[in-house]
């Protein structure tokens, strides 16, 4: 997995967190336990790999273009009903200036394209953003704590993320 795709999961996660603390009163740890929970349940406990993020872009004439996350899920049939149910108020909020929409392409514009709006569903690995900085340093002291030299803990730790996690813990950059 590249540099670029790690920086971008670990953002849209911490975005999520973020949205968390401003909007829900959780503290940042709170928030990434109760995602990490949230995952987990919905994956039978075991380790999530995938999650499933929302965005919608406005396209208006005044809009600055930033795509904003507007939720996470463990599926993607979730994340394309939670996208048609969005796509539908977004369409009755336009009512009138004659809005048409395109569920393929996940996008709802008006007849004059001065109002509208893009939905876009991305599938991202989150393994490594669950297997913060913390966590990896918690695991090597551990390791350094059951007798294995502070110099080889890493590599020991890498091999293990590989073997049971298929993940890079110490991605180069």
């Amino acid at each position: 997995m590249s540099n670029d795709k790690i920086t971008n999961i670990i953002a849209k996660v911490n975005e999520i967190v973020d949205y968390a603390v401003a909007n829900d009163g959780h503290t940042s740890n709170e928030a990434y336990a109760e995602l990490e929970n949230m995952l987990k349940s919905a994956n039978k406990g075991e380790t999530p790999l995938k999650m499933f993020i929302v965005t919608a872009v406005d396209t208006s004439d005044t809009a600055d273009g930033k795509a904003r996350v507007l939720t996470q899920c463990t599926t993607r049939d979730e994340a394309k009903n939670y996208v048609r149910h969005d796509m539908e108020d977004f369409i009755d909020d336009a009512a009138e200036m004659n809005p048409i929409a395109d569920f393929d392409k996940m996008s709802v514009r008006t007849e004059d394209d001065a109002y509208g709006c893009e939905w876009n569903i991305e599938e991202v690995d989150i393994t490594l953003p669950l297997m913060n900085k913390n966590k990896v340093e918690a695991a090597e002291k551990v390791l350094v704590d059951n007798g294995i030299e502070e110099d080889e803990a890493s590599t020991v730790l890498q091999a293990v993320g590989y073997a049971l996690l298929d993940t890079e813990l110490y991605p180069e950059g």
